[in-house]
């Protein structure tokens, strides 16, 4: 009788089995991601069409308004601001705005908040060129601030991370794109972190 429920049990478990490798399997698809940051036909950095160091002011409104992601565009001074539409990838943040940070009536930088998790970053992109690790304090616990840096992207990964915490590739990020990387004078990649615990 114990034969039987032996058996009864075997097979249920080798289909659960069989699932999950099955899921394992599947291949990380940044497919979408890639598209919308590394876009064909426009160098990087590029993002909806408006670059770093070549846009003006004129041309990133123009590009901001033709554009279904974008809503309720702020335009001042040195920055231009944006609510998202629902039309947007599903990565980026519905609750921060777009930010560009102009400099002599060009883009210098662009900064889009999203949900996506540190790791698929790097899943995406492989490992970055340089990271660095900056601790700071807040008023409640000691928090550093990570940075992966992808130079030949123009693509800056960043993010708080408590000093503590058990998962940081499981963190969400924010995307910098900017002409240029002030991390070129690094020769060889710095694996930073691994080092978060030692920073704070």
């Amino acid at each position: 009788m114990s034969n039987f429920y032996l058996r009864l049990l075997i097979l249920p478990f080798l289909l659960f089995t069989a699932v999950l490798l099955l899921i394992h399997a599947q291949p990380y698809n940044d497919h979408e991601l890639r598209a919308v940051l590394l876009p064909e036909g426009c160098p990087a950095p590029c993002f909806m069409g408006i670059r770093p160091g070549v846009t003006t002011v004129d041309e990133a409104m123009k590009l901001l308004a033709a554009n279904g992601w974008v809503d309720q565009i702020n335009n001042q001074s040195s920055y231009i601001s944006w609510k998202w539409r629902d039309q947007k990838p599903p990565w980026i943040s519905q609750n921060e705005q777009g930010e560009i940070r102009l400099t002599d009536q060009r883009v210098s930088t662009i900064t889009i908040y999203t949900d996506l998790p540190l790791g698929n970053t790097r899943l995406a992109f492989g490992l970055p060129d340089v990271e660095m690790v900056d601790p700071e304090k807040d008023q409640n616990n000691p928090i550093s601030l990570y940075m992966a840096f992808y130079n030949q992207k123009g693509l800056l990964f960043e993010n708080w991370q408590p000093c503590y915490v058990t998962e940081p590739l499981r963190t969400t990020v924010m995307i910098k794109m900017s002409e240029a990387s002030t991390t070129k004078a690094f020769s060889k990649p710095i694996n930073s972190l691994t080092d978060l615990f030692r920073a704070c």
